[in-house]
């Protein structure tokens, strides 16, 4: 089984605020944006990259596990103030933690954005174009009136040794790896 690597536990687990209360703002999206505590780096230069360019309508906040993190990390979220910490420890298996924190966000998402009209996910090795995804999205919406959508793109390739881009062997197809979408049940579009 591949390991993900160990965390040491932060002294104070109180030190990590969980899950933000309930939100009254009416995003058109909210996204989460999973991260691991060493991807320090990612998270910076994401910060003032695409998520300074997130249209007014667009909330876009790092995820990660809450519990067991390096004490830096919770005064980086408390520094900065855009890091959701979902209660549950990282450094699980690599297979079980993104899908365990896919639904811990999702749970975290609704509960916290009640009003968000959509509720997305990427990783911190993507770049998202969030005024693209945000008119993408709108009109999906329109042309979908009313019925459930499940939006997202999966990549098949992966950057490896020696630094080339080839097709990855490690993603089952139809696998989304950055994804929006409603609040209704997740499925695909309806065709009626």
């Amino acid at each position: 089984m591949l390991l993900c690597p160990e965390h040491e536990l932060i002294a104070d687990q109180n030190a990590a605020q969980f899950c933000p209360s309930p939100s009254e703002a009416a995003w058109f999206a909210v996204l989460g944006v999973f991260s691991i505590p060493q991807n320090g780096h990612a998270r910076l230069e994401i910060r003032t990259s695409w998520m300074a360019a997130a249209p007014p309508s667009i909330l876009a906040r790092f995820v990660l596990f809450g519990l067991g993190i390096p004490t830096a990390v919770v005064r980086e979220a408390a520094y900065r103030g855009d890091i959701i910490f979902l209660h549950d420890k990282s450094g699980m298996s690599c297979q079980r933690e993104p899908l365990r924190k896919m639904l811990r966000w999702l749970h975290c998402a609704v509960s916290a954005f009640p009003r968000a009209g959509l509720v997305g996910k990427a990783d911190d090795d993507a770049f998202v174009y969030l005024p693209g995804v945000a008119a993408h999205l709108r009109t999906t919406l329109a042309e979908a009136r009313g019925h459930r959508i499940y939006w997202g793109a999966r990549s098949e390739l992966a950057l490896t040794p020696p630094l080339a881009w080839q097709r990855s062997r490690h993603i089952p197809a139809g696998t989304p790896h950055s994804t929006l979408a409603t609040r209704d049940p997740l499925v695909a579009l309806d065709p009626a």
